[in-house]
């Protein structure tokens, strides 16, 4: 049985791999945001529009 989430080449994807891949893209879009500053962002608009 094969693995559900890999990296390109079919790897086990890792935290050193995600933390990688999210610089890569935060970088190319010219913004920085760390994974727990999106956490944040999105429990406050949940909250804001009434989820919590």
């Amino acid at each position: 049985m094969g693995l559900i989430f890999t990296t390109e080449d079919g790897k086990p994807i890792t935290r050193e791999y995600i933390r990688w891949r999210w610089n890569k893209v935060c970088g190319a879009a010219e913004i920085k945001l760390t994974p727990h500053q999106l956490r944040h962002t999105i429990a406050t608009l949940l909250i804001g529009d009434g989820w919590m």
